[in-house]
């Protein structure tokens, strides 16, 4: 999803995309067991990155992970991201609730699940090697947003700018809106068309006026 974008990496605004271990080439790492644990190691990992102004882009649990990174750097004196961008995610503080959780669904369940959320290709739905390998690390995934429990900290003073689909079946524009109450700095909600899944087009422009609103601070 994210690759194409990096051609729009310029000299004005260095794009730096984060693999999380148990994917990608970290796909021998094991995956860390809960949100907390993730965060904690990426926080280490990422800690000498937040010496200069940044910003964060997180789609769906990649925003509460950016989230709780930036609670953990705040912790440790470092600064805040100028600007933080959400992508397909409710408000931090408001649960998952869906019975039974997604991660806790059957294969069979888990995969219609998927179906109907989208993003997943058929061919790997349908295929069973395939499903062994990518089925485990969505599962955590969803085990990593049901199961998180929020902690209540000083609102951020960062810019939020919230990007959500007319059609998301697990983000309303209500949950979408709820971001604003954990900044005291400038918010702003862009509805675009789609579910869950965010079209490549759609991609690019929200990276696109991320950029220009980097380039600007």
């Amino acid at each position: 999803m994210f690759t194409p974008l990096m051609t729009l990496d310029s000299t004005a605004v260095e794009i730096c995309p984060v693999a999380l271990p148990g994917r990608e080439h970290r796909f021998a790492e094991p995956m860390p067991p809960q949100l907390d644990a993730l965060a904690d190691h990426l926080a280490e990992e990422l800690a000498p990155t937040v010496d200069r102004p940044y910003g964060l882009l997180g789609y769906s649990m990649g925003a509460l992970l950016s989230v709780e990174l930036v609670r953990r750097w705040r912790s440790r004196g470092l600064p805040e991201p100028d600007l933080m961008t959400v992508i397909a995610a409710r408000a931090p503080h408001l649960p998952l609730d869906r019975e039974p959780p997604f991660h806790q669904l059957d294969a069979e369940g888990f995969k219609q699940a998927l179906l109907e959320l989208g993003g997943t290709p058929i061919e790997i739905l349908n295929n069973p090697e395939a499903m062994a390998f990518f089925e485990p690390v969505l599962r955590q995934d969803f085990a990593n947003c049901e199961l998180h429990e929020f902690q209540a900290f000083e609102a951020l003073t960062c810019d939020i700018n919230v990007f959500v689909g007319d059609d998301d079946s697990l983000v309303s524009i209500e949950d979408a809106t709820e971001w604003k109450t954990i900044t005291s700095g400038p918010f702003s909600l862009t509805e675009i068309r789609g579910g869950h899944l965010v079209s490549p087009q759609n991609m690019r422009q929200i990276f696109e006026q991320t950029l220009r609103s980097l380039s600007a601070k």
